[in-house]
């Protein structure tokens, strides 16, 4: 019987695989201007961030467990869990895998509240506030 060799096939994986984004959860814009960590404690980190319009924040979750960022009050199983200024539109990123990231570009100004969904009962909650 005659032996197949496989190697360029195994070579060509480690290639590939750096061809595709570890964005799992979809992205807004490119780079971040300020970057949030979901945590295995269930938090963010930082609570407390700040922006400018025009900039773009990412979240990276550093967890082992799905997390989400919400601030939908629609999604929200207590009200106080989010809040958006006046005119601003309600985001949601989908659940994020372990290492996956999400993005969004704020075009308001004003004080955002938003949360986990799986753990906002456990008070997965921050805020950003974004200046002009």
């Amino acid at each position: 019987m005659k032996r197949r060799r496989f190697w360029g096939l195994l070579l060509a994986v480690p290639v590939l695989a750096g061809c595709f984004s570890s964005d799992p959860a979809g992205s807004e814009g490119g780079d971040a201007d300020v970057i949030i960590d979901m945590t295995a404690d269930l938090t963010y980190s930082p609570a407390a961030a700040t922006a400018r319009v025009g900039e773009t924040v990412r979240w990276v979750n550093r967890s082992n467990v799905p997390h989400t960022v919400t601030a939908d009050p629609d999604l929200a199983a207590n009200a106080q869990s989010t809040l958006l200024p006046e005119g601003a539109a309600p985001f949601d990123s989908g659940l994020i895998d372990a290492g996956g990231s999400y993005a969004h570009t704020f075009t308001v100004p004003g004080t955002y509240r938003y949360f986990c969904r799986p753990h906002e009962g456990a008070g997965m909650i921050a805020t950003i506030v974004v200046s002009e």
